[in-house]
Order: C-alpha cells, then structure tokens, then sequence
C-alpha cells in the first residue's frame, strides 16, 4: 500500500459548543449543573469589603475569582450542550473505509481463534491493522489535496451540480450577513434599498429597442453556428475593462 501527497501533519481543532443546538431540556440540564458548580466557588469576601474602588493589592483574587466563574461556564456547557457535528473528511469512504472493515475482519477472526500471538491469522491481523492506520493518517494530513482532486475530476467530467456541492462542503453552510445597509436595518428595509439601487442602476443607461433586438440574435446565431458547434476559438471572459467600454460606447 502506497500514498503520496505531503506529509505535514495537518490539525483539528475540538469541535465547539453548538447552543443552536441546545433543546430547553439541554439548557437545564445546563442551568442546574452551572448552580452546583457556582456555589463550590468560594466568594473573595475581603475584595467585596475593600473600600479603596482603586485598589490595585486585590487584582489577583479578582483575576482568580473571575477565570473559576469562566471555567465553571465552559465546563457546564462542555457537560451539557451538544457540539457542532464533525465535518466527514474527504476520501474517508473512499480510502480508508475498506482497511478499516478489513482491519475489523481480521481482529474478529483473530479474537474467535483465541487471540493468538503468533502464527499466520495474528500476522494478518497485524498488518490490516497498521495498513488502516497509515490509510487514516494519510487522509487526515492531506485533506487539501484530496479536496483540491476531487473538486478538479468533477469539474473535468462536467459534473457541474457535484462540483458546486464540493465547493458549498469546503466552505461550509455558515453564511453572515449584514444587519445594516445605508442606514436601512432588517431583511425587508435592506431588499427595498437593494432594489431601488437596482432599479437606478438598469434605467441609467438608455438603450434602442430594435437595435438590442438584432444584437441579441446576431449573438444567437453566432451561439448556433460557431460555439455549438465547437468552431469558436474566442474567448468568452468579461472583464471590468470590457463592461466600461461598453457602457461608454453606449
């Protein structure tokens, strides 16, 4: 068995506390487990006394008391709340799922004859084992790769709706947008800004009819004739350049 591509360890993060996932009973459980945690916390009565509000002998106590209130959180939500769901690696099925079912085969066949430690069965057992080993920690150190192969085979084979759903993979679902725009606060005040930018934008430029008419089928027939028919050698990419000249001829 062999695999190429770097070998640079590449690094996972834990996978974080997902409150939106959290259901009412979670956030319980939460509640209740943070009360108990709080009241083993013993309370800096003597900064509470203090007098001096520029008191500078007592900031230590305050850091301590306040990183144990911290901890108490984390450790309560880490006991309590789900966590965000682990991303499925790239070629995991693919590569390393085959050495793993016949790693588990053979530590089956292994324990049913009476776990031997030597002979033929146990060497088998052995090298499934470290095969599925070396599969897992090849995928895990060149996910980028991976990624980067399949992305390109879907796109050379003209599987556009599988390429754009590798891409949506990568960059993941999450998506931020923005509260306020030009002033306008909220999803409906924000679409009726876009709109009337819109509506400025297209009416800003005038234009003959008949003439977008005949433009428009003269590319059509240009379409037919050389494009599908795989005699056009242009090429068909607009750039900023291209669309201020247009707008200028205009």
């Amino acid at each position: 068995m062999s695999f190429h591509y770097s070998n640079e360890p590449r690094v996972h993060l834990a996978c974080k506390i997902s409150w939106r996932r959290a259901t009412d009973h979670n956030i319980v459980s939460y509640k209740e487990r943070l009360r108990v945690k709080l009241n083993s916390i013993v309370l800096p009565r003597k900064v509470l006394l203090c007098p001096d509000l520029d008191c500078s002998s007592h900031s230590t106590e305050i850091d301590t008391y306040y990183g144990r209130l911290i901890d108490a959180m984390k450790s309560a939500a880490s006991e309590c709340i789900p966590r965000q769901r682990k991303k499925a690696l790239a070629g995991w099925s693919e590569v390393v799922t085959p050495y793993r079912n016949k790693s588990i085969f053979w530590n089956k066949v292994w324990v049913e004859n009476g776990m031997p430690e030597v002979g033929l069965i146990r060497d088998i057992r052995q090298s499934s084992k470290k095969d599925y080993k070396h599969a897992a920690k090849w995928v895990i150190r060149n996910q980028d790769n991976i990624t980067a192969d399949r992305m390109a085979t879907k796109l050379h084979s003209d599987m556009n709706r599988e390429f754009w759903d590798e891409v949506k993979r990568v960059r993941g679902n999450a998506k931020d947008c923005a509260g306020v725009i030009d002033d306008a606060v909220g999803e409906d005040a924000i679409c009726d800004v876009f709109a009337s930018k819109y509506e400025e934008l297209y009416s800003s430029v005038s234009f003959n009819a008949d003439d977008m008419v005949e433009l428009r089928r003269d590319v059509d027939i240009d379409i037919r004739s050389k494009c599908c028919e795989e005699l056009c050698y242009s090429n068909h990419a607009v750039t900023v350049q291209d669309i201020k000249e247009a707008l200028g001829d205009a």
